[in-house]
């Protein structure tokens, strides 16, 4: 069939607030990026993260100590080190476990060594219930036993243990309490345990890199990103890839945290690869419905590398918004209007430079902020946000996927009074008509894709009174509408009506400036619509539609000179014979001599025939002496034999001499033969009836 035409579905997308939503100008084109409010910024410092691990119980676990009666082995301290991309603030992740021996192990340790352990689980309970500088005072009573004990001839492995969590946990208080120095050299001290500790025994592997992870968040703070940091985030990267599943989360972080460290040191290409995997996980994970990476912070940096070198307008912008969305989740956090709107102006973006799958991630973490926040929840910008998501699905092809979307950006238009056709009168009406409109637009290309012509209807006649109302009878959106209409129309074989539809379009396309209808498209739709008719026995109907397309022919600036009078006449003589269906015998006639003007003016200008094949203009020859027999027919049937016998002598002397000029040369079609023969006997009036 005769699609609709697709050129509003390219202005389909729309920026959300800052600025409110919609277009400046009351049209169907994308609404221009509001850039005032991403500033240029310098790179930001990106926040770190690190992983919390599986911690394992020193001992049996059915023996505590009994510092531990109301403390619960599984107590969270802080939040979970999942990668946050404002994480930094969280500093040092506790070990969270307690120490807990058997019966056993009591036996062989001494009493000093068993007071101590109960003195870390005390600590830990306080820290526990954010009783933080008890805590810390007990961590370091801990650390400074576990010092002088390990000269004794105790085993040392629970003495180092406990001098491993004690320093790790003091360090995480430290931090939070606004000493990082103190910190630093709590978690370097904590370095030395588990590491002897790893080496000695594989279950000491997890509190490695959890101390290991920590000490790295704490160089990053303070500047640190050499060789050494590099090194250690490596570590920590092949434990978590050896310790966990491929696609756990904290091997995730550990590639994220070792790309922009790379990034840092401009190690671009080796950065690119961990944050591809990093995404890689995150996509597979979502596949498995674990929605718990968030793949923003990583493909913001891609794209930054991707783009940072190029020096086209739409990459450096793209760069520029993408520093800005780091900056303002690094001051704001994840969810904050702010960041809502910088992911829009970046999916606009990115839907402008066609990539598609990247804009679509943008668009969604968008809605799922926009969902979160109280201020967006009743605002129109879930419905901008649903509209974009579902142009983007629907360039990707997944229509029903877009059709759920679309819905959704309708579900606010009752609820908003410029959405109504009686409404838009001032900024905001236009915008919400602006958007409305454009989501049942989008529908309507959908259903039409679909072949659900009536739905497809039904969509873009709410898209067109919305547009009219907001726009004007005249307006070339509506001229689009229209003709989108008037072909769904005649695909459902309701051909007054598609009628009805062109012909308001044409008339808008006639006075309308920056037509969007292209001649080809229109003259093929038309052409088609007239055959419908002609097949229906709707003459009348035909006529009228040939006669929308002679219009245009004669006035299009898109179709060559040549081409337009060919077709012209071609049309001119179709249209006489429909007038001679009708018995209008001086219409048919004046058409047809029309017909024989267009074509000898093909022959006659060298202006519009000299770079014409000569086999063309033989087709001409046989054109123009099929509408010389028309004319002489009707003018026999008109009773003037001598008007006759002269155009059709003329036909059949034309024929002769281009049968003569290309005998010897190129054979000619049998039917320039079969015509003259035709034109010949038509000729003689004695003939004629019987012709």
């Amino acid at each position: 069939m005769n699609s609709p035409e697709t050129v509003l579905a390219q202005s389909s997308l729309f920026m959300s607030p800052p600025i409110h939503v919609g277009p400046s100008s009351a049209t169907l084109s994308l609404v221009d990026a509001n850039q005032e409010y991403i500033q240029s910024h310098d790179e930001p410092s990106p926040a770190w993260t690190t992983i919390k691990a599986e911690e394992f119980l020193w001992g049996a676990k059915d023996v505590a100590t009994r510092s531990l009666d109301h403390f619960s082995q599984t107590a969270s301290i802080g939040p979970r080190d999942l990668h946050r991309e404002h994480g930094l603030g969280a500093g040092p992740r506790p070990l969270t476990l307690p120490v807990v021996l058997d019966a056993e192990s009591q036996a062989q340790l001494g009493t000093s060594c068993v007071d101590v352990i109960n003195v870390y689980n005390r600590a830990l309970f306080l820290h526990s219930h954010s009783r933080f500088l008890e805590a810390a005072q007990l961590y370091e009573v801990v650390s400074l036993t576990v010092q002088n004990l390990m000269h004794s001839p105790f085993p040392c492995t629970c003495l180092m243990e406990l001098g491993m969590k004690s320093h790790n946990n003091f360090a995480s208080i430290a931090y939070a309490r606004g000493d990082p120095a103190a910190a630093l050299i709590g978690l370097e001290a904590a370095l030395l345990f588990a590491k002897q500790l790893a080496d000695h025994a594989s279950r000491f592997e997890q509190d490695y890199v959890l101390v290991l992870s920590n000490w790295c968040n704490l160089s990053w703070t303070k500047g640190d990103m050499g060789a050494s940091l590099h090194q250690a985030l490596s570590e920590v990267l092949r434990l978590r890839t050896l310790l966990l599943a491929s696609d756990h989360e904290e091997v995730a972080a550990a590639h994220y945290n070792i790309a922009i460290v790379e990034y840092a040191n401009n190690l671009n290409e080796s950065a690119s690869k961990h944050l591809m995997e990093y995404l890689k996980i995150a996509a597979h994970r979502a596949k498995s419905g674990n929605m718990d990476i968030d793949p923003i912070p990583a493909l913001t940096y891609l794209l930054i590398i991707e783009n940072e070198d190029k020096q086209d307008r739409s990459s450096q912008d793209l760069v520029r918004g993408l520093r800005a969305l780091q900056d303002k989740r690094h001051k704001k956090g994840p969810a904050s209007a702010e960041v809502a709107s910088v992911l829009n102006f970046i999916g606009t973006l990115l839907f402008h430079k066609s990539d598609l799958d990247h804009a679509l991630l943008f668009f969604q973490e968008e809605l799922r902020l926009e969902q979160q926040l109280i201020e967006c929840k009743n605002d129109i910008s879930v419905s901008v946000t649903c509209n974009n998501i579902g142009r983007i699905l629907q360039e990707l092809g997944n229509m029903e996927e877009a059709v759920v979307f679309y819905k959704r950006a309708l579900e606010s238009e009752d609820s908003h009074p410029g959405s109504q056709a009686t409404h838009g009168t001032n900024a905001c009406n236009k915008s919400t008509s602006n958007l409305y409109s454009t989501v049942w637009y989008n529908l309507g290309l959908i259903h039409d894709k679909l072949g659900s012509y009536p739905e497809a209807i039904s969509a873009f006649t709410k898209s067109l009174e919305l547009r009219k109302a907001m726009l004007g009878r005249n307006h070339p959106d509506i001229a689009c509408l229209y003709y989108n209409i008037g072909v769904l129309q005649m695909e459902q074989q309701h051909l007054d009506e598609a009628s009805t539809s062109f012909s308001e379009a044409l008339r808008i396309r006639y006075h309308a400036v920056g037509n969007q209808l292209n001649d080809d498209r229109v003259i093929k739709t038309l052409e088609k619509l007239a055959s419908l008719y002609k097949a229906k026995g709707n003459i009348r109907g035909a006529t009228q539609a040939s006669h929308e397309i002679l219009n245009i022919l004669e006035s299009s600036t898109e179709i060559d000179l040549w081409k337009r009078l060919r077709d012209s006449a071609l049309l001119l003589r179709s249209i006489s014979e429909l007038y001679h269906a009708e018995g209008d015998m001086k219409l048919a006639l004046s058409s047809a001599q029309k017909s024989v003007d267009k074509f000898g003016v093909l022959l006659s200008d060298s202006n519009v025939h000299h770079e014409v094949k000569e086999s063309t203009m033989y087709s001409i020859l046989e054109q123009l002496g099929s509408s010389l027999v028309l004319l002489g027919s009707l003018y026999h049937e008109m009773s003037e034999p001598l008007q006759a016998d002269h155009v059709l002598n003329q036909a059949v002397q034309m024929l002769d001499g281009a049968i003569s000029a290309c005998e010897y040369e190129v054979a000619l079609p049998s039917s320039i033969h079969i015509l003259r023969e035709v034109g010949s006997m038509l000729a003689n009036n004695h003939c004629a009836p019987e012709a």
